[in-house]
């Protein structure tokens, strides 16, 4: 991980920092498929967005989305703080 607006340049039309390649964020929402999508719902874990450090150029979108069990530790995901 890296300081909070460590890069500048990758700074978002509305001035947030840090949005991709830091990361993957942890989300409050439970995992479950998209509408009209396949997969099993999984009440006991949590949605992570985005990319990291670990992944590679092309999974570094913001849309991405994977999941763990709550608890889950590992050093590319973390949390952002929002107000």
């Amino acid at each position: 991980a890296q300081p909070v607006g460590s890069y500048p340049a990758g700074r978002s039309w509305c001035g947030a920092n840090d949005l991709a390649g830091n990361v993957g964020e942890w989300v409050a929402d439970q995992f479950a498929p998209y509408p009209g999508g396949s997969g099993k719902s999984d009440p006991l874990s949590r949605v992570i967005r985005g990319g990291s450090y670990k992944n590679s150029r092309d999974e570094l979108l913001g849309v991405n989305r994977w999941y763990n069990p709550a608890g889950f530790k590992r050093s590319d995901i973390g949390f952002r703080c929002a107000k």
